[in-house]
């Protein structure tokens, strides 16, 4: 707390000012003497000796509703009245502010002179009535705001949410918990059953409102000015329209505004005007001395529902002046020059107030974003580090100033995180085509909107805009579509199985070779890529192709001279990921002998090649040492797969589309003289296949590799195998 010649600040936040007001000029009494039994009537002025501001943060943008952040402000109100001897038990009465803009700021003679101080009365009004429900815990007052809207003030199914979300906070589940898959069509139900139903409403804001004020709870009989005895709260609560501004912008940014307006610029209307306005808009509390009261019919405020005409019979003379003057160079600001105010009974009740100077303007300062990496299908605990995008700290929407991301269409969810200033503001998430006319992406907040889930199941180049009051930061992104033509698969299967290179001690088999026309399978596609863009060019060239294979199925089996077995086991069991090199460093084919990419993998058409000729081996002798290997007999199993990632993110692998195919190494080992050294014939030993690929989801054209049933990381089949030997 501070001590000066302007009060006592009990506390300050980025939400508001609690204080004491300095203490009044001493009163005299001007008196005359009497000839008679007569007596000299004085009465003491109605003086403020304290104030409690809430600022604009506090609320949501051009709304009524109390977020949650209130919740500090309020207990410090409480503690003060707990701790302070003069504040304890003292009236208050609830002044409501809006800033003054509608259809342009405030100019006398204009044509919505009026009717921009009628909706601002009403406005602001709403927002003190809000706050006087909250304190007194009058649910009825607050369906009143939720059922009649006005304006942008629309509580609507949003508020519902921030509500389910804190006292979800209140009581979070386990840590062990399993998550629900259902939760959020559950969480739409509840709240769509709330929005429809009056009773339910009133219990979830009377719970909320216990939350925000927690102990306090104030009596409308004795707890306000007027006691309660006024219609429609007269004398406790009112709203002041635009007439007593905080600050004035200078001429120079007055004429900016003004331009913007007639050319419909509501970006720099919303972004730089309505940001600047903010200290404007709050709602003052001001705490009398114990024992003051007035009379509701004596007060001269009208009520927060009446409009705006018995305001101005208590204006300066030259009022309209007062709001509407701006300077060049530089604001007028009331706690520097106390001459903005255009109504002199408010200005003489809280001229000297601590709680008069601008408050915090909320502002999203940088939207942060990245999309995970695809886990491993065997143990989903294994996974690469997040790929962390490229965020943003701009308002431009264009592609060309405010580069995109570029991500694969259908691969995992993009997490947004805004950063605010003042932190932890509620921001509020919106997504718009950019340069196409392509279907948006959902996005869904989370709790109060600090972060955000964006689906990547829609094509094209698209807007992301995280607001915070009249702020906002926009994050460009594309999603290419990888469309694979199932009906251009060319498929070849050849049966070349043949004798490995055996020897002594192993029998080994090939199906084919890594030469042209001598694989056992191969297979090609063409690739369509759109991105975004007005041609649907961009990005594409960000996406890189390739193949992914995994083994799914292997009965492979050694077969010996006196009925004993082998049976071929992957490391690690299936599916297994059949790679050239470290799946954990690139679990895509690598080999150029293995697939290819035509043209290049860069372009917007592209044809996907890959082949394969498996092998096997087995031990000659089984591991009693009394049997010989005779035959061979099983299959390998394959899923191979076209598959994708972006530059931007090189860990989210996507698949598209797959083809099953398997070999079926049927043989006999025989050991021909002189050396007696095992040989492989095939003998019934064949490689079929699905004739063309199958898409992986018609609906987003891709999927996340460990999604789609896939495996990225070690070990990996073509690294050896475990055996199983049976009697």
């Amino acid at each position: 707390m501070a001590d000066d010649k302007d009060g006592k600040l009990h506390s300050t936040s980025d939400g508001g000012v609690l204080a004491n007001h300095p203490a009044p000029d001493p009163f005299e009494f001007l008196v005359g003497p009497s000839t008679s039994n007569e007596f000299n009537t004085a009465r003491l002025r109605l003086i403020p000796i304290g104030c409690f501001s809430i600022d604009d943060v506090r609320f949501r943008f051009d709304s009524s509703f109390p977020l949650p952040q209130i919740q500090g402000e309020i207990q410090a109100f409480a503690n003060l009245r707990k701790q302070d001897s003069k504040i304890m038990g003292a009236p208050i009465s609830i002044f409501g502010h809006a800033d003054p803009s509608f259809q342009g700021n405030f100019e006398p003679g204009s044509s919505t002179a009026q009717s921009g101080d009628d909706y601002n009365k009403i406005l602001s009004g709403r927002r003190a009535i809000a706050i006087f429900a909250m304190l007194v815990r009058d649910t009825s007052l607050w369906d009143d705001l939720f059922s009649h809207k006005l304006g942008g003030d629309d509580w609507g199914e949003l508020s519902i949410r921030i509500i389910l979300f804190l006292l979800d906070q209140q009581s979070p589940p386990p840590p062990d918990a399993k998550p629900d898959p259902n939760a959020a069509a559950k969480r739409d139900a509840q709240v769509r059953d709330i929005a429809h139903d009056s009773g339910k409403r009133k219990q979830l804001f009377l719970k909320y409102m216990d939350l925000l004020c927690g102990d306090l709870k104030l009596d409308k009989s004795a707890d306000f000015l007027a006691r309660g005895a006024g219609s429609d709260q007269k004398g406790d609560v009112q709203g002041c329209s635009r007439f007593n501004s905080l600050l004035l912008f200078s001429s120079e940014d007055e004429q900016l505004f003004k331009e913007a307006f007639n050319k419909k610029d509501t970006e720099a209307l919303k972004t730089e005007r309505d940001s600047q306005n903010a200290p404007n808009r709050r709602v003052m509390i001001l705490i009398f001395r114990k024992g003051s009261q007035i009379l509701p019919s004596r007060w001269p405020c009208p009520t927060y529902k009446e409009s705006a005409a018995a305001c101005k019979k208590r204006f300066f003379p030259d009022g309209d002046t007062l709001r509407s003057t701006h300077t060049p160079g530089a604001q007028r600001r009331f706690d520097e020059t106390h001459d903005t105010f255009a109504c002199r009974f408010y200005q003489r009740i809280s001229d000297r107030s601590p709680c008069h100077a601008p408050g915090a303007v909320p502002a999203v300062l940088e939207v942060k974003a990245k999309v995970a990496s695809t886990h491993g299908k065997r143990n989903p605990k294994k996974i690469h580090p997040e790929n962390l995008l490229v965020p943003s700290v701009s308002s431009d929407e264009s592609l060309a100033n405010n580069s995109p991301v570029v991500l694969v269409r259908g691969c995992n969810d993009v997490q947004l995180e805004a950063v605010t200033a003042p932190p932890e503001m509620p921001v509020l998430w919106s997504v718009k085509p950019n340069e196409n006319d392509e279907p948006v992406p959902a996005i869904t907040p989370i709790g109060l909107g600090q972060k955000a889930t964006l689906k990547t199941d829609k094509q094209g180049s698209f807007s992301v805009i995280a607001t915070s009051g009249a702020s906002k930061i926009v994050w460009n992104v594309i999603f290419v579509w990888v469309k694979v033509d199932p009906a251009s698969s060319v498929k070849t299967t050849r049966d070349l199985y043949q004798d490995g290179g055996s020897n002594a001690t192993f029998a080994s088999f090939q199906s084919g070779e890594f030469l042209p026309q001598k694989f056992t399978w191969e297979a090609s596609v063409k690739v369509k890529l759109i991105g975004g863009g007005k041609d649907k060019t961009l990005g594409i060239d960000q996406v890189r192709l390739g193949v992914l294979q995994n083994g799914v199925k292997d009965t492979l089996t050694g077969n010996y001279s006196k009925g004993g077995t082998c049976l071929e086991i992957p490391h690690g069991g299936l599916p297994v990921v059949d790679s050239n090199g470290d799946a954990d460093v690139s679990a895509l084919l690598i080999n150029p002998n293995s697939f290819s990419i035509t043209p290049d993998n860069t372009g917007d058409a592209r044809t996907v090649w890959t082949g394969d000729s498996p092998t096997g081996a087995f031990d000659v002798w089984h591991s009693d040492g009394k049997e010989f290997l005779t035959s061979i007999s099983g299959v390998n199993g394959f899923e191979t797969a076209v598959a994708s990632f972006s530059t931007n993110a090189k860990k989210a692998l996507c698949v598209h589309a797959k083809m099953a195919w398997e070999a079926d190494y049927a043989g006999k080992i025989s050991y021909p003289p002189p050396k007696k050294i095992s040989h492989y014939t095939a003998n019934g030993a064949h490689t079929k296949s699905q004739s063309e690929f199958a898409l992986i989801s018609e609906a987003t054209g891709g999927q996340d590799a460990q999604e789609a049933g896939f495996e990225t990381f070690q070990p990996r089949f073509n690294e050896g195998t475990d055996k199983k030997f049976t009697p």
